[in-house]
């Protein structure tokens, strides 16, 4: 085999085998968490809970989503995702946001948006205490 040849199949194998990490590296697991891929809620995480006692059921995420309408709860106790939304079922959340304030945002039945609350760095508890269960339809940072 000539000498040009195998330079450039020797560079399309290293392409290929860019192509395939980049590929590896970009894959998330589908299991609802946009955050450290951990069950746990952990530091620098916003997480949202379908009960009000934190339970099985979570979403989290490392930023901001002002769409939860196609969000899915992760279920820790089946390893899987559930079939729940997240949009306007949140029971409690935690901020553990390291930075930022986290402010929940809804829609108004004319279709504009409004902040109904907004999360200090470290609240973490019943949205009912706040008045604001199920009145999700995104959340932002700072």
């Amino acid at each position: 085999m000539k000498r040009s040849a195998r330079r450039w199949i020797a560079r399309l194998g290293a392409l290929l085998a860019v192509a395939g990490a980049a590929a590896a590296v970009t894959t998330v697991p589908a299991n609802a968490d946009n955050g450290d891929g951990q069950t746990a809620c952990n530091s620098g995480e916003i997480c949202f809970y379908y009960t009000y006692s934190f339970g099985s059921l979570t979403r989290q995420y490392w930023n901001a989503d002002m769409d939860h309408s196609n969000d899915y709860y992760w279920d820790v106790a089946n390893g899987q995702q559930s079939n729940i939304r997240l949009m306007d079922t949140a029971g409690s959340m935690r901020n553990f946001d390291t930075d930022c304030a986290v402010k929940i945002w809804d829609i108004t039945g004319s279709g504009g948006w409004f902040v109904t609350w907004t999360a200090p760095i470290g609240w973490q508890g019943d949205l009912r205490s706040v008045g604001k269960e199920n009145r999700n339809n995104g959340h932002s940072r700072c």
